[in-house]
């Protein structure tokens, strides 16, 4: 449950768990303020601002501007509502492309308006509660395109136009960011041609407008352009055995382990060999990109950080992740390896700094643990723990007393299931333990609660 303010900024949100279950409210917090007032009734957002000793915040002028369509609140905790092939709609009006790491709006502006009142609105816009949203350009456009996926244009029922259903294109002509002298481009969807337009930044002609964001619901910054290969370079570097799949590479707050709050570059690789009851990164599974590693490692050079973190799905589990690790280190980068503990570390840099997710007992994996991987540990490395409840905690507490973990890593951790398990009653159970382990939350889910990638 979520409350807003009138500009749509959340005052106070609690999410539901796997389980269905709620965080707690704090006393005489707002949340307990607004519940009071609202009586458990749906009210206007301007209404629950201005509840009795709660004062609303002052719009400004840049707020006032954001309170038509393009203001649209995101919910509370953001899901899959569909897929379509390589498509995927969230329920906050947002689609991702998946083969190309681009969200966009699962609806357009709706009406035809010059390109530099397009532009504006792309800069504009703020669906799915993200700020970052910008004017696709016509390759990008061009890669929706798809002549198996054809349905009615609404704007003139006659013609055709040729993308996946989940985005709602409602004339065949999107504007694009391209412009040359007195020219913009924009992409026909009925034809599948780039046109060169008219009256870009001037005036002229009028076509519908889309947004497009980079790298899928996030915060943190999106996978460089430039990184993205051409297919067939790709596909060539696939069958060569040199490239590798990753899911998104973003730069964002380190949320885990002992490096939690630093600013941090993340490598995510696609697949993995388990399926964990409380998975929070299904959409690694099979989405992602062929990227070489010195691709990789020239696209994470661009963001202003040393710390680097590879995680998955399981990165263990491809080929080129020894590579991987050696080519990053020996750029200078400090290496994080966020791994399941499944797949036997034991070829593992000396120089990485691994952290071992062993699999609890509510994660229905326990039984994929490789203990093996203890011996392959060092002062260098961290172990973690995501407990769902009480015989998990007891069941952790059992292991590390049987592997003698705090003496022989640096740190261990305890988090909670998020959304499942409250914060205050993991914490208990630590204090009563007597082990020498911390309390671990996901920092960047506190920060960014409700956004589900590039966090």
């Amino acid at each position: 449950v979520a409350f807003y303010n009138e500009i749509g900024g959340v005052l106070y949100s609690s999410p539901t768990g796997a389980a269905g279950l709620w965080n707690d409210i704090l006393p005489r917090s707002v949340g307990e303020k607004l519940l009071d007032v609202l009586s458990w009734e749906i009210v206007d957002p301007k209404e629950a601002a201005a509840a009795p000793g709660i004062e609303a915040p002052a719009a400004s002028e840049a707020d006032k501007k954001v309170k038509t369509e393009t203001a649209s609140r995101p919910p509370a905790v953001v899901r899959e509502s569909a897929r379509d092939g390589r498509f995927i709609a969230y329920n906050n009006e947002t689609v991702l492309d998946t083969g190309t790491n681009l969200m966009w709006a699962a609806k357009d502006n709706g009406v035809d308006i010059h390109w530099l009142d397009a532009k504006n609105y792309c800069k504009e816009y703020r669906g799915g509660g993200y700020a970052d949203w910008r004017m696709p350009t016509i390759e990008e456009l061009e890669e929706l395109y798809d002549r198996k996926s054809p349905r009615k244009q609404t704007c003139s029922p006659k013609y055709d136009i040729y993308l996946t259903p989940l985005i709602d294109l409602s004339c065949c002509c999107p504007w694009a960011a391209q412009t040359k002298d007195a020219d913009a481009a924009y992409f026909n969807f009925d034809s599948g041609r780039r046109d060169p337009g008219g009256g870009g930044p001037g005036g002229g002609f009028r076509h519908r407008s889309r947004p497009a964001v980079g790298a899928g619901p996030r915060t943190g910054d999106s996978l460089p352009a430039k990184a993205r290969q051409e297919g067939a370079r790709q596909e060539g570097a696939r069958q060569r055995g040199e490239a590798m799949r990753v899911n998104e590479l973003f730069y964002s707050i380190q949320g885990e382990s002992s490096h939690a709050g630093r600013p941090c570059a993340f490598i995510r690789l696609t697949g993995c060999n388990l399926r964990c009851s409380y998975c929070d990164t299904e959409y690694a599974f099979e989405a992602g990109m062929e990227m070489t590693v010195p691709e990789i490692v020239e696209a994470v050079g661009e963001y202003p950080t040393r710390l680097v973190l590879v995680t998955g799905g399981e990165p263990m589990l491809q080929a080129g992740i020894h590579e991987l690790l050696g080519a990053l280190l020996d750029r200078g980068c400090s290496v994080l390896l966020e791994t399941g503990g499944q797949v036997p570390l034991s070829g593992v840099d000396p120089r990485v700094h691994k952290i071992v997710d062993f699999k609890c007992p509510s994660s229905g994996m326990t039984g994929h643990n490789d203990y093996g991987n203890v011996g392959c540990l060092t002062m260098r490395d961290e172990v973690k723990f995501v407990v769902g409840d009480r015989p998990d905690f007891d069941w952790g507490c059992a292991r590390i007393r049987e592997y003698d973990l705090a003496a022989r890593v640096s740190s261990v951790h305890f988090s909670p299931v998020y959304g499942l398990l409250p914060f205050d009653r993991l914490a208990g159970w630590v204090l009563e333990c007597g082990l020498d382990v911390r309390l671990g939350l996901q920092l960047h889910k506190i920060i960014w609660p409700g956004v589900p990638r590039g966090v």
